[in-house]
């Protein structure tokens, strides 16, 4: 069992990767040159904000935002999504 393999800091980290592999892919899985556009920055200690250019508003749905809180959850920080720059 792999699981058995990992360390309880090694786990942790890469249930974080996957988590933000998750939200990433929705975005950028059919659309060349969308990563570079995402940001993700601090707004206060706690919390974080994901900038989505207005040009992508169309990508943001259920989908993304359940994946956006599964990687707040594993962050242990508020994620807000913000449209625009």
């Amino acid at each position: 069992k792999i699981s058995t393999l990992l360390t309880p800091e090694s786990a942790r980290r890469a249930r974080l990767l996957a988590a933000l592999f998750r939200v990433v892919y929705l975005f950028s899985a059919a659309v060349e040159g969308v990563l570079p556009q995402l940001q993700l920055k601090r707004i206060n200690a706690g919390a974080l904000a994901l900038i989505i250019p207005e040009a992508l508003m169309d990508m943001v749905g259920e989908k993304p935002e359940s994946r956006i809180e599964n990687l707040a959850r594993e962050l242990g920080e508020e994620i807000e999504i913000v449209i625009g720059t």
